[in-house]
């Protein structure tokens, strides 16, 4: 499959549609089609070492690795109070001694005026730069919040490297995204693994600089002497990007020079994420049936995430029709496969077909593998007879909230919709998505927070819920998938 792009409209998201629909129908003789490449430099030491591959018949590089949210660039990096995107320390030498991230005049750093995108908030550079430009001027440097752009470390910027303004391109192993983006900034001398703002929420990463990131699962393709050493607009990044990957060989290619390992040396866990992610991806599509009508979207809690706002039907059997709309941060069929994969390995020691097929089809039979964030969840189920009720949720937990009837069988009306999204929460559900956990399996699993009981729960049980589900996110391991395999298994 070619996914190359065509015109300069393509966004993330139809990237990574099209990348899903690669992994969904690629074979092993796709997988194996592997690239050229020597160990070039490695980056850092000990368990923290990344070793950096050097193309054979192209100028570029690539590795793997996780990724540090960068906020540098953006007008709104970092404030006088500590009040930035991102932690006023960053923006200084380690001992504090010295301002490193923030443009300074007379050694004072300079705050933005009453005429620039964030006044009151300091100017913060990146190493790529318009030129055209005033120094003191956020508009020259590269905003982390609009444009994807990647920070390297001096071992890799050099004369046989890469250059600022290159391109590249970026896939997370965990939900098959892909990204482009630039070579804009650079990053410390002993890691490698940097992005913007803009370039998380592309590969669904979480996007905070403080709190995000992900801790590996991410190849990175650098393309060398790709580009002119001037900043681009995301049109024209997305458009060179697929160009260059195109003429590399596509996303087979590269995914052919992160899966050529020695026989006999693939992860277990790897090979099971790939035979469940084919065996389900047919069942996991037909279960999400409020998938229909969505769009990026935010939700209080959940900044930095890539949560979808979705206005769905559904008919009852008496043909009729009822619209709601939920707010989901649903995982991909490999994001999900993992958690499963890593789920079984770490409660039975093994990773079997057994069992990541019982848990495969407990999630779909639980949740249709939707996490609802919050708004109306339409489902035939108490009691099952062709009509669908209305369940309130938050933080992928049913609630009650004042003003929306609960198991209400009457189409919910615009206000209740949303209240559904706003309004007060009066009572807590027992069960946790994606998997119908329970407070009981979570304090069982260790769980150390006072979620009240499985007969009465507390508001902090959608605390938990949430902290937990966010950890996942950016993660080999679901916590509240464990609590719940240990007690089925």
């Amino acid at each position: 499959m070619k996914i190359a792009m065509k015109s300069s409209s393509m966004s993330p998201r139809t990237i990574r549609i099209a990348l899903l629909a690669f992994a969904a129908v690629s074979s092993p003789a796709i997988a194996q089609d592997a690239c050229e490449r020597t160990k070039w430099v490695t980056i850092g030491s000990g368990d923290g070492a990344t070793v950096v591959d050097k193309l054979a018949n192209k100028p570029g590089f690539l590795f793997v690795s996780g990724m540090t949210v960068d906020a540098d660039g953006s007008p709104k990096a970092y404030h006088p109070n500590n009040t930035g995107l991102d932690d006023i320390k960053n923006a200084k030498s380690k001992d504090g001694s010295k301002w490193v991230g923030v443009v300074t005049k007379d050694g004072q750093p300079v705050i933005q005026g009453d005429l620039d995108p964030a006044p009151g908030y300091y100017v913060s550079p990146t190493t790529l730069e318009d030129p055209s430009r005033k120094t003191t001027d956020p508009r020259r440097y590269v905003d982390a919040e609009a444009i994807p752009y990647i920070a390297l470390p001096p071992g890799v910027l050099q004369a046989d490297g890469a250059r600022m303004g290159d391109f590249a391109a970026i896939v997370n192993l965990k939900n098959n995204a892909l990204a482009f983006a630039m070579v804009a900034d650079r990053g410390p001398v002993k890691s490698i693994g940097e992005g913007s703002i803009a370039l998380a929420k592309a590969l669904g990463i979480n996007s905070n600089p403080r709190s995000g990131g992900a801790g590996g699962g991410l190849v990175y393709l650098v393309f060398s002497e790709s580009g002119d050493g001037l900043p681009h607009p995301v049109e024209e990044i997305n458009a060179k990007g697929a160009e260059l990957l195109a003429n590399f060989g596509g996303i087979a290619k590269l995914m052919g020079c992160v899966t050529d390992a020695p026989p006999g040396s693939e992860d277990p866990v790897t090979g099971e994420v790939q035979r469940l992610s084919q065996k389900f991806a047919s069942a996991l599509k037909r279960s999400r049936y409020m998938e229909q009508e969505c769009e990026p979207s935010t939700y209080p809690g959940w900044e930095g995430f890539p949560v979808q706002k979705c206005v769905y039907s559904v008919t009852d059997k008496g043909g009729v029709k009822k619209s709601a709309t939920v707010i989901m941060l649903n995982p991909s069929i490999g994001q999900l496969s993992r958690w499963i994969a890593t789920t079984c390995r770490e409660v039975n020691g093994s990773v079997t077909s057994s069992c990541t097929e019982k848990m495969m089809n407990l999630v779909i039979g639980a949740s249709g593998g939707q996490f609802p964030v919050g708004g109306i969840v339409l489902e035939d189920i108490l009691p099952e007879d062709g009509v669908y009720e209305i369940y309130s949720f938050r933080d992928g937990v049913t609630v009650k909230i004042d003003g929306v009837p609960h198991r209400g069988i009457q189409p919910p009306t615009q206000e209740q919709i949303e209240l559904s999204l706003s309004g007060s929460v009066t009572w807590v559900g027992k069960y946790a998505r994606l998997q119908s956990t329970t407070p009981a399996q979570y304090r069982s699993n260790a769980g150390n927070e006072d979620v009240g009981s499985d007969a009465k729960r507390t508001s902090a049980w959608l605390m938990a819920s949430r902290r937990l589900y966010q950890a996942a996110w950016s993660s080999d391991r679901n916590e509240m998938m464990i609590a719940r395999a240990r007690e089925q298994f």
